[in-house]
Formats: structure tokens, sequence, C-alpha cells
């Protein structure tokens, strides 16, 4: 796996919310969400790695995406317009399959996500397939 970009939220001199965007041996864009987001305002380093998503995904072309969320356990609202931006930087620029793994039974998970990949839109939810796994 070939790491391609990366985005931190600090708080109190260290990280607490990590989003990394990889490129597997499939020609797979792997987004890894860890830690919790919190956010009271837009936090410039989520930016520069969606400025940076951006340019990585004009340049290179993906198959397919897999969304892992299972390390991340909450996401406030200020947090879920910055992850919007991301989410929908990845859908439209990778039309094939999306998979997302999430924490099967987590409320946050099962609920926010289904609105935060707009799976309201036909096209975004015949792609896209959940693959639940136990809380560790």
């Amino acid at each position: 796996m070939k790491v391609l970009s990366r985005g931190t939220v600090m708080e109190g001199g260290r990280a607490a919310f990590e989003v990394v965007a990889a490129q597997d041996d499939e020609a797979r864009l792997m987004l890894t969400f860890v830690g919790p987001l919190h956010l009271h305002y837009r936090d410039p380093s989520l930016r520069i790695f969606l400025d940076e998503l951006g340019r990585i995904l004009a340049k290179c072309s993906f198959a397919s995406i897999r969304m892992d969320f299972t390390q991340m356990p909450f996401c406030n609202d200020a947090g879920v317009y910055a992850l919007m931006d991301i989410l929908d930087a990845a859908y439209e620029s990778v039309p094939g399959p999306v998979t997302v793994h999430r924490i099967a039974g987590d409320d946050w998970q099962v609920d926010a996500l289904r609105v935060l990949l707009n799976l309201d839109e036909t096209a975004n939810a015949a792609r896209t397939t959940f693959e639940d796994v136990e809380r560790a």
C-alpha cells in the first residue's frame, strides 16, 4: 500500500483525528479515518488535505474506493462538513464501486454514514456496499 496524503487534526499538542489516503495493489483508493473528529471551525489541516486529495484524484485512475470508519468513533457537527467534503470528492472522482467498513450496531456510523455518503442519491446507493465489523 502506498500512502498518498494524510490530514491531521491536533488537539492539545497531539493528533486527535487523522485521515489517510492511500492506494493499494488493486488500484483502489483507500480512505482511513482514525480518531474522533471534533472541530469547532473548518480546520486548515483538513483543507490542505482536501486540496491535496483533489490533485491526487485528478491525476490518478482508481478502480474503486474502500473507506474504513472502524477507528472513528465520533464526528461532531462541524466535523461533518469537513467529512462531507472528503467523501464528496471521492465519490465524484472515482466512478467505481465503494466499500465502506463500519462498526456493526454503532448508531453514529450506521445512521450518519448513510446521510454523509448521500445514499438517497440512486447512483451512490447502487455502487456502495457496507462491510460491518464487530467492535474491538
